[in-house]
């Protein structure tokens, strides 16, 4: 579910019964009141209640026809597994604390259909899934512009590859289950398509590279814009004590499915990491699903526990390497564009629109 509107709303408390100078508190946080919602992604409801009288006895969450009566703590976050139709949705928490003492708080938001539908890339008939994040317009999966498919490296020429797939022939590479899946993989130059890279930090004009017109390649600070957005609006994961983790950014964006425990990792699973209570992902809808990369190695690491996408940015001293986006199950953050990988590397593009 993708929070269209981006101005974070707190619903009003309102006195049930009891003392005005006692009353309980509470306000649900996310989402906003009036906001649009896209149905398909899942709904996430935050919320905080307290109360000066001592412990609360009870905090129910309703929305629609659905009552939650097992909301422990606050801060809380509420994942909703029932499925949901198009049209208004009121949702309430009301707090109940030991002395009887009630509040009460509601918003109303409204659930529309995935935004435009979806995309058509004319090159060749793909449909992609359209998501909108503050201000920005983003495709919600991997590209899958299959010109051609290459089964041979090299750092400075294109080459596109579909995962485990080492042929050549297009029509073959597609039937792979992987194609579908996961996208396409380019390396740096391929996803440029012949366009001319910013460099470093420098903004720079759009570079629209491998995808469809109208839509480009991210520029390091849409990346960034990305991320922000996450931070600003309340969607960061929670600890187990419903605070938010500085910098937890990579539940918001990754999907809820797909992810994997690295095999012999010297820890287990936090709080706020990826892999961790996966149904709690994709507060924006981005989507980011763990289809790992291929290493200039010739090698594709990390399937079910990595994902990233190329910028248009290549290293400022070095156009060997360039600096995609990087999220790992077994981290919270998103990393935007610190770690330089060769231009050989295949990693997918996801494109955001001009």
């Amino acid at each position: 579910m993708t929070l269209l509107s981006a101005a974070l709303m707190f619903a009003a408390c309102g006195k049930v019964e009891g003392d005005n100078d006692h009353r309980p508190e509470c306000a649900i946080t996310y989402p906003a009141d009036g906001a649009e919602i896209v149905l398909n992604d899942g709904l996430v409801i935050r919320g905080t209640f307290s109360t000066p009288n001592g412990s609360v006895e009870s905090a129910t969450l309703r929305y629609g026809d659905n009552e939650e009566t097992g909301i422990a703590s606050s801060p809380f976050v509420h994942a909703v597994g029932e499925e949901l139709e198009q049209g208004s949705l009121t949702i309430s928490l009301e707090v109940k604390d030991n002395d009887g003492e009630r509040a009460s708080c509601s918003i109303t938001v409204h659930l529309v259909e995935k935004l435009g539908q979806s995309f058509t890339d004319k090159r060749d008939g793909s449909q992609y899934g359209i998501i909108t994040v503050g201000e920005q317009v983003w495709m919600s999966e991997n590209l899958r512009y299959l010109p051609r498919v290459d089964n041979t490296f090299n750092t400075y020429e294109p080459r596109i590859y579909v995962h485990d797939y080492n042929g050549t022939d297009v029509n073959e590479a597609k039937l792979s289950p992987y194609y579908d899946a996961y996208g396409v993989y380019y390396n740096f130059y391929a996803a440029l398509d012949g366009d001319t890279p910013t460099i470093g930090n420098e903004d720079g004009g759009y570079v629209q590279g491998i995808c469809p017109d109208g839509w480009h390649l991210p520029m390091r600070k849409e990346w960034q814009q990305l991320h922000d957005y996450v931070v600003e609006n309340n969607m960061l994961a929670l600890d187990r004590g419903g605070k938010p983790i500085e910098e937890a950014v990579g539940k918001a964006l990754s999907s809820s499915d797909g992810w994997q425990w690295p095999e012999n990792y010297e820890r287990g699973p936090q709080d706020g990491d990826i892999f961790k209570d996966p149904h709690l992902n994709n507060a924006t809808g981005f989507n980011g699903k763990p289809v790992g990369f291929l290493g200039s190695d010739e090698v594709w690491y990390h399937e079910g526990e990595s994902c990233g996408w190329w910028s248009s940015q290549v290293h400022e001293t070095n156009d060997y390497y360039s600096n995609p986006t990087r999220m790992w199950s077994s981290d919270k953050y998103f990393i935007v564009c610190i770690y330089t990988f060769p231009t050989a590397c295949g990693f997918p593009v996801r494109c955001i629109h001009d």
